[in-house]
């Protein structure tokens, strides 16, 4: 039985490009990750201040996602984390952007 630990899954979470309704954000597998466990990564977002988070699951292979159906001129928190068959590990370190002005 293995007890998978994806505390590190993604780090240095970056915004790529943004435009008025999509953000596009960047990050990097942890290199203490064991590959073979990470079924995927979860992007988290929401409008900054809102309690409720919108989820998106990518592969363990897409490192880069472009958040799209946003507000223009609005600022948002967005965070990465791995997931396993044994659930979602922690997120990184939240950033926050806003789109751009329509």
């Amino acid at each position: 039985n293995i007890t998978l630990t994806l505390s590190t899954a993604a780090e240095d979470l970056i915004v790529v490009e943004k435009g008025q309704t999509s953000i596009t954000v960047q990050w990097q597998k942890s290199v203490s990750l064991e590959q073979d466990h990470l079924s995927g990564f979860k992007i988290r977002y929401r409008k900054f201040g809102n309690k409720e988070y919108a989820y998106h699951k990518l592969s363990q292979w897409e490192l880069t996602a472009k958040i799209s159906g946003l507000e223009s001129n609005t600022l948002y928190e967005i965070s990465v984390a791995g997931y396993s068959e044994g659930g979602t590990g922690l997120y990184a370190k939240r950033i926050t952007e806003r789109t751009k002005r329509g």
